[in-house]
């Protein structure tokens, strides 16, 4: 039982130990950073394909509501040359 502490405490006064827990901090931190980084890509490409998402359904609703009128043909009556 006594050996656990006595480990603990000559680990916890090692440098090597210090300098492991120090960088496992800044790995930690640099971590986390880029998973934000990340996320906030993630979100701003998500807003931008909801925006051009909407805009298409705006842009159908407009196709549709416009319906081309099929055009008609206007015929020439028929010159009689009888003189």
């Amino acid at each position: 039982m006594i050996f656990i502490p006595i480990g603990d405490w000559f680990l916890a006064r090692s440098e090597a130990f210090k300098v492991l827990m120090m960088k496992f901090r800044d790995h930690k931190i640099h971590t986390k950073t880029a998973f934000s980084k990340v996320k906030s890509k993630h979100n701003n490409y998500d807003q931008t394909l909801r925006e051009h998402k909407e805009r298409i359904e705006e842009l159908e609703k407009i196709m549709l509501s416009l319906k081309e009128v099929t055009p008609f043909r206007i015929k020439k009556k028929k010159q009689n040359n009888d003189y």
